[in-house]
């Protein structure tokens, strides 16, 4: 027992000196907008969703991330086709049921912008 202590102290201590414990904003990395967040989605529906709606949704259990659900007008089914969560540090586009990263070029090539 006492080994696998030291060695979940010591994981720790290596944590705290990286920074991988501080939250983003205590590191002093600017954050992305809501906006900003917004367009990264719209970006990735808008191909073969040109009017779909992005609205932000709270998410109780995560307050730093921005959520979104994507709407289109769909008179048959549930009109919405999607949720996304985006890291506001690094713009990463997240779907956050599958926890998957969400890559493309156009977004891969924005995100790179915003975090320069």
């Amino acid at each position: 027992m006492g080994r696998w202590l030291r060695s979940v102290a010591q994981f720790s201590l290596f944590l705290a000196l990286t920074g991988l414990l501080l939250p983003a904003e205590e590191t002093g990395r600017p954050r992305i907008s809501l906006e900003e967040a917004r367009g990264l989605v719209y970006m990735l529906v808008k191909e073969h969703n040109r009017d779909a709606e992005v609205s932000r949704i709270k998410d109780p259990y995560d307050a730093d991330f921005y959520y979104f659900e994507v709407i289109v007008s769909n008179p048959v089914a549930s009109p919405v086709i999607g949720h996304y969560a985006v890291n506001p540090w690094t713009a990463d586009v997240w779907n956050p049921a599958s926890c998957e990263l969400v890559t493309l070029p156009s977004i891969d090539h924005e995100t790179a912008r915003k975090t320069a």
